[in-house]
């Protein structure tokens, strides 16, 4: 169970967190920052896109979202986190991506590492880069057949037998 504590009008103390009312997040905040909004469901993590009054769009790997209430900064941990279990679901294990920088191929091998001052998470290919998520590569062995391949092999098969 969270332990909640008002400090004042604008902040509140939640498991040693402090979280502060978005009443005025230019001051704060700016479109790039990482943050954390405090949600009755759980506490909710993502990148702000714009700032507008007391309104705040954000993405948070897999959409767009915006919020109105108690943020904070996020903490490398909890950014390299969210954003290893989105490419964990995005490109599974053996999965190829176009990498962001140069274009050059890559291979999700699972050993992904998170640089904070770049935002960016990379295995020696860089598979997320500032907001932007690197291109799968399609698995050729896995591509369906079309109807003229399918008769082709139809036929071999009926030719060889």
């Amino acid at each position: 169970m969270k332990k909640i504590k008002q400090l004042n009008e604008n902040e509140i103390k939640v498991d040693g967190c402090i979280y502060r009312k978005v009443e005025e997040p230019e001051s704060e905040f700016k479109a790039g920052d990482w943050v954390v909004q405090m949600m009755k469901r759980g506490d909710e993590l993502g990148r702000i896109k714009t700032i507008t009054n007391n309104h705040i769009e954000y993405d948070d790997g897999s959409g767009h979202s915006s919020w109105n209430g108690y943020i904070r900064h996020a903490t490398k941990y909890e950014i390299e986190s969210h954003l290893r279990r989105i490419c964990d679901e995005k490109y599974p294990v053996g999965t190829k991506f176009r990498g962001l920088y140069g274009g050059l191929i890559g291979t999700n091998n699972g050993g992904f590492n998170y640089y904070e001052n770049t935002d960016q998470l990379t295995n020696g290919r860089s598979i997320y880069l500032n907001g932007k998520w690197a291109e799968i590569i399609p698995d050729k062995k896995k591509r369906s057949k079309t109807k003229n391949e399918r008769l082709w092999i139809a036929s071999l098969v009926f030719h060889y037998l």
